[in-house]
């Protein structure tokens, strides 16, 4: 009956919760039921009176506490990146102001939250600890049990493969490396906010809480107290930029996110991709970068896709008497193997972030962009998640923004970069573009949901 409850509960899309699928969790009728959600530990102590009162006579509740600096960047790693909006690296400002949200304070205050529990649950409340399970599974599950009152069963149940394979079990590893990590400074920031906190704990469990000032010591050997926090300026703006992706022609909209110190990874930041060659590959994604599609673009010095009809820069290349061409074997295998799974790797992230989280992507093109082919775009990317949107750029004598038809804004400026000097960017005419999108009324809905 465990191993069931833990392949169903394992079966649930947890991030598009079901009432249905949650019902059918707690359906055995007569036999105890556990409920899980970090949220509720840090729920007003009135609420958790009204939950003991709720609940049948005999219920228990416990709180397996973390090591708190890998809790806390947890936590933040979970609401900004992997579940949160944001598909490139946060800024630290915007890290340090979500770890000093007085809610955030009240989910890492381990000393308020056992207080509140013990006191409404009494001898029904205990609490454990995730190094001890980290340390021992089968220990661990025999104390969880002896808790409850499941008693009488043999040392070889808490040994069972099939329990112990849940223990501690990251649901998201396969994709975990598509997300940002948090930069040292970032760390520094989350170590110093919950000092209070771990150190009011003290009284309810002194050595633990000695072991775990001692980690974060031994992990900010430079210290981690008193550590300037820095103000995040023009909030809205670079949350905007956040939320942003560049689908070409070329490389000036990823200059513009540079030039904001913004540097995400992405598929089409710095390729070049001819519209009605992207158009094909939204709609229906074709092998990128395949070796037998290769060829050497003379012209641009870029290796040329002929399956999919984008360009990338690469080390492929080599100069010859003659101008560029792609180089040998046994040296092409070894470098093409390496950017193939680079290339793999943001094919994954693109198509996962254009499906799991709103985006505002860029297009543009020195010459004119064909309509029809700019709105198979914006249908491509809506169909992949109908928040998504889409902003063509054009030239025109001044900056302008105009929302042209649902998820399709028309942006134009003076003047674009030249293709061989993309880097040469008019600045001050995105920025001004930008500023237009970020004031719109349903773009600053999409801000203000970065975190979640």
């Amino acid at each position: 009956m465990e191993t069931e409850w833990l392949k169903k509960w394992c079966e649930l899309d947890t991030a598009k919760p079901n009432a249905e699928e949650y019902r059918s969790l707690m359906q055995y009728s007569g036999l105890p039921s556990i409920d899980i959600s970090p949220s509720y530990a840090s729920m007003p102590q009135e609420r958790v009176r009204d939950l003991k009162q709720s609940l049948t006579s005999g219920s228990k509740a416990f709180v397996l506490l973390r090591n708190p600096l890998d809790r806390a960047m947890s936590e933040v790693k979970l609401h900004t990146y992997l579940h949160g909006h944001f598909r490139g690296q946060a800024s630290d400002g915007m890290i340090a102001d979500f770890v000093r949200a007085p809610h955030r304070r009240n989910a890492r205050d381990y000393d308020r939250i056992c207080h509140i529990w013990g006191e409404e649950f009494g001898k029904d409340f205990s609490v454990f600890y995730y190094e001890d399970m980290l340390k021992n599974a089968a220990a661990f599950l025999r104390e969880i049990s002896d808790f409850l009152g499941i008693t009488n069963l043999p040392d070889s149940f808490f040994e069972r493969y099939e329990l112990k394979k849940y223990v501690a079990t990251d649901r998201n590893q396969l994709v975990g490396s598509i997300y940002p990590s948090l930069n040292w400074s970032q760390q520094r920031y989350v170590a110093q906010a919950l000092f209070p906190e771990v150190e009011g704990f003290c009284k309810l469990d002194e050595k633990r809480v000695e072991n775990w000032l001692e980690d974060i010591s031994m992990r900010f050997s430079h210290g981690a107290r008193n550590v300037p926090i820095p103000e995040e300026q023009d909030c809205t703006y670079q949350r905007l930029l956040r939320l942003t992706e560049s689908l070409g022609d070329n490389c000036e909209f990823g200059f513009v996110q540079r030039y904001h110190g913004y540097e995400p990874s992405s598929l089409f930041r710095w390729t070049i991709t001819p519209i009605d060659k992207l158009a094909n590959y939204l709609e229906n994604p074709a092998p990128v970068f395949e070796k037998i599609n290769l060829r050497c673009n003379p012209n641009s010095e870029l290796v040329h896709d002929e399956g999919t009809g984008f360009s990338f820069h690469s080390d492929l290349i080599a100069q010859t008497k003659s101008g560029c061409a792609l180089i040998e074997n046994p040296k092409f295998d070894e470098i093409y193997q390496r950017e193939r799974e680079k290339i793999k790797h943001l094919e994954l992230k693109f198509q996962h972030f254009a499906r799991s989280r709103p985006g505002i992507f860029f297009v543009k093109a020195n010459s004119a962009l064909d309509g029809r082919n700019v709105s198979r775009l914006r249908d491509a990317l809506i169909l992949k998640n109908p928040e998504n949107k889409l902003v063509h750029v054009s030239q025109d004598v001044d900056v302008t923004l105009d929302l042209l038809s649902e998820g399709l804004y028309i942006g134009t400026i003076p003047k674009f970069a030249d293709y061989h000097t993309a880097n040469k960017i008019d600045l001050n005419a995105w920025k001004k573009l930008l500023r237009l999108l970020a004031e719109r009324v349903e773009i600053r809905v999409m801000t203000e949901k970065m975190f979640v």
